[in-house]
């Protein structure tokens, strides 16, 4: 049974944040100058075609993993015409927790018996900063832009748990980015995402369990087609989650002056990305795909087949569904999508800042199947790719399938090649 929270715990509690971040603004974050990022790369006129390796760059090495050479799987990247990568750096691993511990090797379990679409399968030992150091290395050698980002999560550690507050996430971020400059790796780094699809989809469970705590009796639960039309979290929710991101933004900030800060959203229908306080952002990364068409995906059933990724799963009518609505609404998918598209363009310019997406653009669960094809992938791929150069987007995706172990897509040379020269204007 949950407690009700009164008006007075809420302003109490959204007073004890504002004082926190007050007293971190006085901690020892002087600013630093020494940093040479090619930040200026986020340009509208050379677009970054950019790929998404998330975690399982380095929880994937094992064989048949798809990264179990880094050189290889880089050096085709970039044959397929990618000149970006966004990538999981692991502060959670690399910086010190709340009690002050951190470990050189960490075990990470492998997750069940079910299929794994990102990330490990099978029991890894990791070795977080001398991994992510050298494979920052092989990527400079190949002058790839970098994009920073965190998922936060414990990939079946408690790490995560072990951070609390606007402080936590500050000092993870703050030693790993320190790390990173002490190994003269800054200059391909072109903006920091301190955490994934905020405030939904991140393992930073200190967040989580402070929103819980300001909820309603009947809270909302999460709703990919929301047929309730009502929001994921009420007023003092957002407020909190905005307050908390942009003071960690803001401190940040105070000593790495040259990095764009920024955390990454997504196209939700009942935690819109709208309610999104981006004032302190300096980069927008809005996360869209097709099957958040809600007519789309309601009358192909995606989230209740495809989505749910279960082997019982009758894949082959799941997938004629969605394309037989792809192909006979295309016209008014692509005008939603266009219009959307717009949308976010509109808040980037007025907040003058880069607009990009990192993952996109037809569906988010997809996988190597018998009975699955890449055809709605490539196709709304494609789409967006356009849409995106005429709307003025910085940086873009083809899919976020973009790893070697989405086998049949990644072995598709022609085809990335063809988008992302697309989106890089070439």
């Amino acid at each position: 049974m949950h407690t009700l929270v009164t008006v007075m715990d809420r302003r109490l509690f959204a007073k004890q944040l504002s004082v926190l971040s007050l007293a971190s603004c006085a901690s020892p974050y002087m600013p630093h100058d020494a940093h040479s990022l090619k930040s200026s790369r986020l340009s509208s006129d050379q677009p970054l075609a950019i790929a998404m390796w998330d975690f399982s760059w380095l929880l994937r090495r094992y064989p048949g993993g798809g990264f179990e050479e880094w050189e290889k799987a880089l050096d085709d990247l970039i044959v397929r015409g990618y000149n970006a990568l966004r990538i999981d750096c692991f502060p959670q691993f690399i910086a010190k927790n709340d009690a002050g511990d951190r470990a050189d090797i960490y075990t990470l379990p492998k997750r069940g018996n079910h299929r794994v679409l990102w990330g490990n399968e099978k029991t890894v030992e990791i070795q977080p900063l001398p991994e992510l150091m050298k494979f920052l290395k092989l990527c400079k050698e190949r002058n790839l832009a970098i994009v920073l980002s965190s998922w936060f999560q414990g990939h079946g550690t408690n790490r995560n748990k072990s951070f609390s507050g606007v402080q936590g996430l500050v000092r993870a971020w703050d030693e790993t980015l320190q790390q990173i400059e002490d190994n003269s790796l800054f200059d391909d780094i072109v903006y920091v995402d301190l955490l994934n699809e905020y405030p939904l989809w991140h393992g930073y469970t200190w967040l989580s369990d402070e929103l819980q705590h300001i909820k309603n009796v009947d809270q909302v639960p999460f709703d990919f087609l929301n047929d309730r039309q009502e929001k994921r979290y009420n007023p003092e929710q957002i407020t909190f989650y905005n307050q908390f991101i942009n003071n960690v933004i803001r401190i940040l900030k105070t000593k790495w002056p040259k990095i764009k800060f920024t955390v990454s959203l997504t196209n939700t229908l009942n935690t819109p990305w709208q309610d999104f306080d981006a004032n302190s952002c300096e980069v927008l990364d809005i996360h869209q795909w097709m099957i958040y068409n809600k007519d789309f995906s309601k009358q192909s059933k995606y989230f209740d087949t495809i989505h749910t990724y279960k082997p019982k799963t009758n894949f082959a009518v799941a997938q004629k569904a969605m394309m037989d609505y792809w192909i006979s609404h295309k016209k008014e998918m692509t005008d939603w999508l266009k219009n959307s598209m717009k949308e976010r363009k509109m808040l980037a310019d007025s907040l003058a800042i880069p607009l990009g997406c990192t993952e996109g653009w037809g569906s988010v669960m997809w996988m190597e199947h018998k009975d699955l094809n890449w055809d709605f992938v490539k196709q709304s791929g494609l789409l967006a790719a356009h849409l995106g150069n005429e709307i003025g987007y910085s940086f873009n995706c083809s899919s976020n399938f973009t790893h070697p172990h989405f086998s049949t897509l990644w072995e598709d040379v022609d085809w990335h090649q063809e988008v992302t020269k697309v989106i890089r204007k070439l």
